[in-house]
């Protein structure tokens, strides 16, 4: 009997200590992963904790320009970017304009009219800094499985990632930006601060350069090279933006506009593609790294690098590219909006994407379209606004807003096709 009972209690030892390493085992895996998502929302916390430092800042600032009033404050500082480092970048251009003595009165500078004042009311200053806050997105959640062996006898777990996501958002809580109704739309006028005197004052004295800088640009653009040979990467966005900036300087110390044909004039047409092209620089997160791998990580979401990150962004700029075309450089039938809308596409370096879009007009079957005219577009506005949707799905809410104002729509209706637009998203 005693050795009976020896091996059965030698057996039940070694049962005992082989689950206890299965589970110590399985308490290791789960640790560590927790420890690397938990690391990796701290750290995401905490820059987002230092850009609202930064947002929150802005904000009490413009408070003070628009003399205590926060609604139009944080109309301005979405205007002015949207953004802690835009936002703050205007303010220190205001700074040292005043600094070298001009006189900048922001609230003076600012044109309101399509902003959404008389409904807004008075926005309290948790609701202006809950809109411009930084997002955090919530954990991860982790493809984990149970490596332990524990579940041959019944004991395995499932979800191990989601159970440490839900972990790590009940500690580091993610957070959203709450959205305002019709704070979006106002417009800042820059014209009297210092960097845009300088700015206008170096193409005075510089002139003949930023030609030859405009002509290099136009070599890289359509070559690939630059004037001494050398490889240029042409979806650059730094190079999209320099050449857009370069065309508006030009154009507008040269008073470039087509009178005879009328339409947007090269420097506002130019003006307007480097602001989307930077948009899209900012929203996607294009960047290169101090290896020279592209590198993409749109708000929100996860990074992307190497070649799948170049292919991504190429495509993203060919869209705008097109987009662009379409709604600024040509009209419905494939001609060119002005003289200045056909000489300019070339100067961006578009001239391709336009010779694409004309071809795809082309092809495309002829379909009658409703001539919009304000008392149609305040009779249905609904139709409307399907059919601009339908044309083009990108339209902005501000555009169709604008429009809608415009026809003399009412301002409840506008909210709530601008509700229902946010409900599709």
């Amino acid at each position: 009997m005693s050795f009976f009972t020896g091996f059965a209690t030698g057996l039940a030892s070694s049962l005992d200590k082989g689950l206890q390493t299965a589970m110590d085992k399985r308490s290791k895996q789960i640790s560590k992963a927790e420890d690397f998502i938990m690391q990796r929302q701290a750290d995401k916390q905490d820059l987002a904790d230092k850009r609202d430092k930064m947002a929150f800042d802005h904000l009490d600032t413009l408070i003070t320009e628009t003399k205590g009033d926060i609604t139009k404050a944080v109309a301005i500082y979405e205007a002015a970017g949207g953004n802690p480092e835009d936002v703050g970048s205007f303010l220190n251009d205001v700074k040292e304009s005043r600094r070298a003595g001009l006189d900048y009165d922001v609230l003076e500078k600012v044109d309101f009219s399509k902003v959404d004042l008389a409904n807004l009311g008075n926005i309290d200053l948790q609701t202006g800094r809950d809109f411009i806050r930084t997002e955090l997105t919530g954990a991860p959640v982790l493809n984990l499985e149970d490596t332990s062996g524990l579940s041959r006898i019944g004991l395995g777990m499932k979800n191990i990632g989601k159970g440490i996501s839900e972990n790590v958002n009940s500690l580091i809580t993610p957070r959203e930006r709450t959205s305002i109704q019709g704070i979006t739309g106002a417009v800042i006028d820059r014209s009297g601060m210092l960097p845009a005197t300088k700015f206008e004052q170096d193409m005075l004295n510089n002139m003949p350069d930023l030609e030859k800088a405009l002509s290099n640009n136009v070599l890289k653009l359509t070559t690939g090279k630059d004037h001494m040979g050398r490889v240029v990467n042409i979806n650059d966005p730094k190079l999209l933006v320099e050449q857009a900036r370069l065309v508006t300087g030009l154009k507008t110390l040269n008073r470039a506009k087509d009178t005879a044909t009328g339409g947007l004039s090269a420097a506002t047409i130019s003006s307007a593609f480097s602001k989307r092209v930077s948009e899209l620089t900012n929203n996607s997160g294009y960047n290169i790294n101090s290896n020279g791998v592209v590198t993409l990580q749109p708000k929100g979401g996860e990074i992307v690098e190497g070649d799948a990150a170049v292919t991504q962004w190429s495509q993203m700029l060919s869209d705008l590219k097109s987009d662009f075309v379409k709604s600024t450089i040509l009209d419905d039938d494939g001609s060119f909006k002005s003289n200045d809308a056909q000489e300019i596409s070339y100067a961006l370096g578009l001239g391709d994407v336009v010779e694409s879009v004309q071809k795809q007009m082309a092809d495309a079957p002829k379909v009658s379209q409703p001539q919009n005219t304000p008392a149609t577009v305040k009779a249905d506005p609904d139709t409307y606004v399907s059919n601009v949707l339908a044309a083009r799905p990108n339209t902005p809410p501000a555009t169709i807003q604008a429009a809608l104002v415009a026809a003399g729509v009412p301002q409840a209706k506008i909210s709530q096709i601008l509700d229902s637009m946010d409900d599709d998203s």
